[in-house]
């Protein structure tokens, strides 16, 4: 994997995550069948069991402290539950979001910090990653390293989520068709092109950041200007390296499948409108 870029890296990403955790969530949720085929719009079996397995995988409690019930993750499921948007089917990508952002709004959760006081979290990227599960069709979620990717700002707030849809937008319906399409007549299922999109602007972001300096405990969003500069950063290093095992122990026939789907979606993927940092 000397010679490899984010589109091998997202769909061994995706792939991985696919086979433990996406396909059995997307079912638990109703969103495709037994026989994985996607359901109708409005026919999703969801429930607060379902979705509290889903926001303890995919970290939507990252942001939010725990104690031993993980209670606060919980509210995170509860509001969702109680006051989801009528617009949370609609394939409009800004529609979906503008839906989100407002819920997050109206709804803000106030969360115990370790000190003993209070924070209000309006939760965007929590939302984001629930509402794929539930209806994945026509969606992508937001979190810090995508919205990094796209918009070259830190931060997983309304402000920066709004950024990125509207950033996004005006391809994203011809992107995730052709990746989706792809994907389906490879062999695999046509949601995991979704995953793989989510993947590849993952490691974009990935590629944002650099190691923390003396004094520092977090990795620090400094834009790479070249795709050859966001390679070479710890963090895609490290994950590289994770993926290159990923991809081994996958063995043939698979891992080939993997490498020639990641050529097929690689153009695709390559004009999605990631952040390029001026040439210094």
């Amino acid at each position: 994997m000397q010679n490899d870029d984010f589109a091998l890296l997202a769909v061994i990403d995706a792939y991985k995550w696919w086979i433990s955790s996406d396909y059995g969530f997307l079912r638990l949720t109703g969103a495709i069948d037994d026989q994985g085929n996607p359901s109708e719009p409005g026919v999703s079996a969801i429930c607060n069991t379902s979705l509290r397995r889903i926001a303890q995988a995919y970290s939507v409690s990252r942001n939010i402290p725990s104690d031993e019930l993980d209670s606060q993750a919980q509210q995170v499921v509860d509001l969702f539950m109680k006051s989801p948007p009528p617009e949370i089917d609609s394939v409009d990508l800004l529609t979906r979001a503008k839906a989100l952002a407002a819920l997050s709004k109206k709804t803000p959760m106030l969360v115990t910090l370790k000190n003993g006081g209070q924070s209000e979290r309006q939760l965007a990227s929590a939302l984001s990653k629930l509402s794929w599960f539930i209806h994945p069709q026509g969606w992508t979620i937001f979190d810090k390293y995508v919205g990094a990717a796209v918009i070259g700002q830190d931060g997983s707030g309304l402000a920066q989520m709004s950024a990125f849809y509207q950033k996004l937008a005006p391809s994203w319906e011809a992107s995730w068709v052709a990746v989706c399409s792809t994907a389906d007549r490879a062999g695999f299922h046509p949601f995991l092109g979704y995953r793989i999109i989510d993947k590849y602007l993952y490691c974009h972001g990935l590629g944002m950041y650099r190691e923390p300096g003396q004094g520092r405990k977090t990795f620090k969003l400094i834009a790479a200007s070249t795709l050859e500069e966001k390679l070479s950063r710890p963090a895609v290093e490290e994950h590289r390296l994770s993926l290159n095992w990923t991809l081994e122990a996958f063995g043939d026939p698979v891992a080939e499948n993997l490498r020639n789907l990641a050529d097929l979606v690689g153009k695709t993927l390559s004009e999605l409108p990631v952040f390029q940092a001026a040439i210094r």
